[in-house]
């Protein structure tokens, strides 16, 4: 008899055991879905999972805010790239002002800037009559982090932004002069020129890069007028030298009395308006002569035009009498030259300062 009942006993209290189980975890199950309704009822959870969105990848709402982005030079893929830490750092703060109920609005700060903005919308009410927020409208401007880059050139080079090489519908102006040849402009139309390259927008860290014509790059220091038309050789450089020590003598000797003009005249090229404004000048023979010594001659830049042409910027110093005694002055001087048959000849002579 005791046996009967205890094989009884044992099965109602399995059976017991196992509804009890199942009460007490539908009871979970209701407390975990009434807190899940409760927690989803809290904008700061929408918010928080909307951080965390952030921390894995940008949105397609930041993609949308690459507007402008000169996707020829730099992928969207980049600029995320770029962007993707500093959202992870970014800061989400409610706009009091632009919030209300069953709305909220927070605005995104990236490096303490706003670049967007995201919207919590309170949705009808449901379990338990919890109302959840979820997130609404997205809205992402980085157009404060875009910039263009600009660079300009010597005409013959080219330019580059990474491997990339820029085309031509990145320059934006050409045949930009070069301060050193100042005038030399006026007399020929084939002398170097500048070109100035600018790229569209860009986010993130880049730098240009010049080209030469042997495509090799070129430090940005190369790319100044005096580095880049320092272009003689040494022989080039001597032979200019020995004519601005001739030519100076003769010229100071002219400027102040008048005479030596048949000295310059084997200097100068006879059929320009150099040679021509000087003949003038000594036809009016209105100065007077002064004692006039020259103290010293330096040379201060050569460059080679090409086509036998050169320039040439010089200094020279004089002692003047003047009422008060002897004057030091200094004067500059530039030459346009050309070569005619061997002989360096003058063309243009210009005040340099």
């Amino acid at each position: 008899m005791r046996t009967e009942k205890r094989s009884r006993f044992v099965p109602g209290l399995l059976l017991y055991l196992l509804v009890l189980v199942l009460l007490l975890s539908a009871a979970l199950f209701i407390l975990r879905d009434f807190l899940s309704c409760y927690e989803a009822s809290r904008p700061v959870r929408a918010l928080e999972r909307y951080e965390a969105m952030l921390q894995e990848a940008p949105t397609e709402a930041c993609r949308d805010g690459l507007a402008g982005l000169d996707t020829k030079l730099e992928s969207e893929e980049e600029a995320l790239a770029w962007l993707q830490p500093r959202l992870q750092d970014a800061q989400l703060r409610e706009d009091l002002a632009e919030s209300s109920e069953g709305r909220k609005l927070y605005r995104v700060l990236m490096d303490g800037q706003v670049c967007g903005s995201v919207t919590l919308v309170q949705q009808e009410a449901g379990r338990f009559g919890f109302a959840p927020w979820e997130i609404g409208e997205e809205r992402y401007d980085f157009s404060p982090w875009l910039h263009t880059l600009s660079i300009t050139v010597p005409a013959e080079y080219q330019v580059r932004l990474g491997t990339q090489t820029l085309g031509r519908e990145y320059i934006v102006e050409r045949a930009l002069p070069f301060e050193a040849l100042g005038e030399c402009y006026e007399l020929y139309d084939d002398l170097p020129t500048k070109t100035r390259y600018e790229t569209g927008a860009l986010l993130g860290e880049y730098a240009l890069e010049a080209v030469d014509a042997r495509q090799k790059p070129v430090a940005p220091e190369m790319l100044e007028d005096d580095r880049y038309l320092d272009n003689c050789s040494a022989e080039e450089k001597e032979r200019l030298t020995a004519y601005a020590e001739a030519f100076v003598p003769a010229y100071v000797q002219y400027t102040s009395a008048l005479v030596g003009l048949p000295t310059l005249s084997a200097l100068i090229r006879n059929d320009s308006a150099l040679y021509q404004r000087l003949r003038s000048v000594a036809a009016d023979g209105f100065w007077r002569a002064t004692y006039t010594n020259l103290l010293s001659t330096e040379v201060d830049r050569t460059v080679n035009l090409g086509n036998g042409r050169w320039m040439m910027d010089l200094h020279y110093e004089t002692e003047s009498e003047s009422y008060s005694g002897l004057v030091a002055l200094e004067y500059h001087l530039r030459f346009v030259l050309e070569e005619s048959n061997g002989t360096l000849l003058a063309v243009a002579l210009y005040n340099s300062y």
